[in-house]
This record gives C-alpha cells, sequence and structure tokens, in this order.
C-alpha cells in the first residue's frame, strides 16, 4: 500500500493563496437580519454591507464615500477631536448636540458646514435629539448628514446616515429611517461599561 505524503509546497501555497483572498475581501462583510451588541439591537438595512471596528459599526450598499450607516458608542468622558467642550453626565440633550456641534464645526476637514435641524427625538427608547446638516468633505463632495445622538448611562449612542447630497442622500435615507426606528436600547446598557 503506499503512502502519501502530503506535497508541503503545494499546501504553503494553497494557505498562502487563503490568507491573500482574505485579505482582498477586507473585513466587509453581507450585514445580518438583525443588529446588535450587549448594550442595543436594531434591524439591519437588507442587502447593505457591514463593517464592524472596535468603537463602530459601518453600513453601506454602494460604497462608503457614497453613503453610509454609522453605530457609535463613546464613553461620555472621553474627549471630541476637535473641540474644546466635555460632556459630562448629567447633560441634557440639547447641551449634549451643540457639543457635537461645536466638533463639527471645528474640523478642519469639513468646509461650508451648515445645521438644517437640531430638536429633540427619541434615540433607542432615550431622550436624545437629531441633527442634520450639509458640508462639504475634503474631497468637495456636497454631502448631507442626519444625526441621532443620545447621552445615556455614561456613554453617547449615535447613529447617523451620511450620503452624498446628490442621488444618495434622498436615495437610502427611509432605509436609515427603518433602522432607527427599530433602534432600542438595552436595560443592561446602564449595567456595562467596557
Amino acid at each position: 500500500m503506499p503512502v502519501l505524503i502530503p506535497d508541503c509546497k503545494k499546501a504553503a501555497l494553497c494557505v498562502a493563496l487563503a490568507i491573500l483572498l482574505q485579505a482582498c475581501a477586507g473585513p466587509w462583510q453581507n450585514a445580518p437580519a438583525r443588529l446588535s451588541t450587549p448594550r442595543w439591537s436594531a434591524a439591519a438595512p437588507q442587502g447593505w454591507m457591514q463593517l464592524v471596528m472596535s468603537d463602530y459599526q459601518m453600513y453601506s450598499r454602494d460604497g462608503s464615500y457614497l453613503h453610509y450607516i454609522l453605530i457609535q458608542e463613546r464613553p461620555a468622558e472621553k474627549s471630541f477631536r476637535f473641540t474644546r467642550k466635555k460632556m459630562e453626565t448629567g447633560m441634557l440633550p440639547h447641551e449634549v448636540a451643540e457639543t457635537v456641534l461645536d466638533d463639527l464645526r471645528s474640523d478642519p476637514r469639513i468646509r461650508n458646514f451648515q445645521v438644517l435641524a437640531n430638536a429633540p427625538a427619541d434615540v433607542g427608547g432615550v431622550m436624545g435629539f437629531r441633527l442634520e446638516f450639509t458640508y462639504l468633505d475634503p474631497h468637495g463632495l456636497d454631502t448631507q448628514s442626519v444625526y441621532y445622538g443620545a447621552l445615556h448611562a455614561g456613554y453617547l449612542f449615535n447613529l447617523r446616515y451620511t450620503a452624498a447630497r446628490r442621488h444618495y442622500f434622498e436615495k437610502y435615507l427611509a432605509e436609515f429611517e427603518k433602522v432607527r426606528g427599530s433602534l432600542r436600547l438595552h436595560r443592561s446598557y446602564d449595567n456595562i461599561r467596557t
């Protein structure tokens, strides 16, 4: 009976090819039907791709440069990148919204920043705020965003939709609002600190 000895070179080539194909595919994957973490859950936009990072999740259908939905949780005490304003536990939603807006206005990569709306809003069952604004990105793309945020249990939770104003913003706005409408911050959110 012949002894089968695996071809080591062939095996090494197959492993290298598998690693290369995985790297080329990148971390984007098909979004599941339901999005969830220990602190929140929401319905996923159907047919979109998902990118999960340590501090945010991003979703897009046609490419994140054209449009995306971003879900992020950040500790309230974490400093913003461009504003000197600080968030504190117990701030009112409009005070948190002004801090977020100040950070956006101070961002040197954003030009022609204009606020279209700043109003109270329900964010996953928590009182928060809804911002809508336009700006030119660093490449000159005319962009529009809707940003829902709420300070809850020591975190700023935010859900936002950003898209090229021409063609893409209106195209997927209703899908974003479905995700926002299905969003629930879990009761356990209060007890989890990471």
